[in-house]
């Protein structure tokens, strides 16, 4: 009978996976919400100026989807060894932090600027202005709230908070 003994602890790989997981279909999947976001606003906004604004954001965020997701394949030269570091291969240098903070920041700069592409529009409507300010409030609450999540992805990927909410990395980063 062949017995095998792993080298590393079971709930590290587990984790590993899901993180895996995350970051292959994060990219792809943000992609196909931001853009249904602009071209619901390029629906309803039809000015040549708001169209030609919206082609170069949805450009941008093709950019970091493909840049995210090559990033994310190409982090180590084996793949198990992003989980067991008892074998052959190498990572970049602190993967979670150089890919994913990168990621995130311009993820956060694109839903900023997706969020107010609409303003300038909304400001030139003839509308009462209570219903303007309202409408303003509106899109600055989802300011509100990408500045939320960037305050999030800060604190979440300090190495500090990285190393201690991994069980993996609980002796230190990769």
């Amino acid at each position: 009978m062949i017995q095998v003994r792993l080298a590393v602890n079971p709930q590290s790989v587990s984790y590993y996976f899901q993180l895996i997981r995350q970051q292959k279909f994060q990219p792809p999947t943000l992609f196909c919400i931001k853009t249904s976001i602009i071209l619901f606003n390029a629906s309803i906004f039809q000015t040549p100026k708001f169209r030609l604004v919206s082609q170069l954001v949805w450009c941008m965020t093709l950019v970091w989807m493909i840049g995210t997701f090559i990033g994310t394949i190409v982090q180590c030269s084996a793949p198990s060894f992003f989980w067991d570091k008892n074998q052959d291969g190498a990572c970049i240098p602190n993967t979670l932090l150089t890919i994913g903070l990168t990621s995130g920041i311009i993820s956060c700069v694109g839903d900023v600027v997706i969020l107010l592409m609409p303003l300038p529009v909304l400001a030139k409507l003839n509308m009462a202005k209570r219903t303007k300010i309202g409408l303003t409030l509106l899109f600055i609450l989802g300011l509100l709230y990408v500045i939320c999540l960037a305050v999030l992805l800060h604190h979440r990927n300090s190495p500090s908070q990285i190393a201690s909410s991994s069980p993996a990395l609980s002796d230190g980063l990769p």
